[in-house]
């Protein structure tokens, strides 16, 4: 086994589009982003970006990103971490391997992200804003409205969300709702069974706020781009990502030398894959059953070479 593994690890290069299984791993987390299986928001970073766009504009012209950046982020951040986390095996059985474009994998999302706001700046005209805003404001409505119950039922604390609904603004509502999905969040256990609020309205309501901030324009900001440049914005966007599948080829394949066929799609999801959260109860079901299955493909080779009759001795 030792063998085969040090042969395969040979391959392990960026570009490349297999894995190779390896020893079966502890547990892979859970690729949800958090312990209810849900994305916290994410904001971009221009620094991050600048350190970034020159390598992937020279990839040449990329194809069109249709994917969602944040949940790009989301994904590449838990898988890095996964691998990472196993970076003693990694360099004890792959020493050649360059582990530093996984390093950068969780700055390049935010890079994405940032390049992401940038082209959807310039298509606030186009009324998708306003849509956004119509749908964002009754489930602010809802939210804050359900947090001020449970200050009264004394379920959470009154500072709390006296700090969210200060300011005014679609951008500070559009903060609101993060802010309001994080306080949920944060009291889960408490106002389980509680409220009106469910799953689904937290999921959506952390898309909605993170997409209107990067979206509204602060006051003084600058304007909407139009024209080539909104066209130069969208192609850095494609640059990044671009970019990113290219070092996320890399990181599936650590993923799946270390989790194995088995374990890689937890343990490193795809770039817009989203799972639901297994419960622990679920997990150690599986558990069972792959120890059961393993079990029993053992038993049936005894039985095989048991039932195979013997050789006869050579005259």
């Amino acid at each position: 086994m030792a063998r085969a593994r040090r042969n395969a690890g040979r391959t392990v290069r960026a570009g490349s589009n297999a894995g190779s299984g390896g020893d079966a791993p502890t547990e892979p987390p859970d690729a949800t982003g958090g312990e209810d299986g849900k994305m916290p928001a994410v904001v971009g970073s221009e620094a991050a970006f600048n350190r970034f766009i020159g390598e992937a504009r020279a990839l040449g012209k990329a194809p069109i990103c249709r994917a969602d950046a944040t949940l790009a982020y989301h994904n590449v951040t838990v898988g890095s971490d996964w691998v990472l986390s196993r970076e003693a095996e990694l360099k004890k059985d792959l020493p050649n391997v360059d582990l530093e474009p996984i390093r950068s994998l969780p700055e390049l999302g935010l890079a994405l992200i940032f390049a992401a706001s940038q082209v959807d700046r310039s298509n606030n005209s186009s009324g998708v804003l306003k849509a956004l805003q119509d749908e964002a404001r009754p489930l602010r409505t809802l939210l804050l409205s359900t947090a001020h119950t449970a200050v009264a039922a004394q379920l959470i604390a009154a500072r709390d969300v006296a700090h969210i609904r200060k300011g005014r603004g679609s951008l500070d509502a559009a903060k609101d709702l993060v802010n309001l999905v994080a306080l949920f969040r944060k009291h889960a256990k408490a106002l389980a069974g509680k409220t009106p609020v469910t799953a689904a309205h937290l999921e959506r309501a952390a898309e909605l706020g993170t997409q209107l901030q990067t979206m509204i324009v602060p006051r003084g900001g600058g304007r909407a781009r139009k024209g080539a440049a909104g066209d130069a914005a969208a192609a850095d966007r494609d640059a990044l990502f671009a970019l990113m599948k290219q070092r996320h080829v890399l990181l599936w394949r650590l993923g799946a030398w270390l989790a194995g066929p088995d374990g890689i799609e937890q343990a490193v999801p795809s770039l817009q894959a989203r799972y639901r959260p297994i419960s622990r109860a679920k997990r150690a079901e599986q558990q069972v059953k792959r120890t059961t299955q393993a079990a029993e493909r053992a038993t049936q080779r005894a039985k095989k070479i048991a039932e195979k009759p013997p050789k006869k001795p050579k005259k």
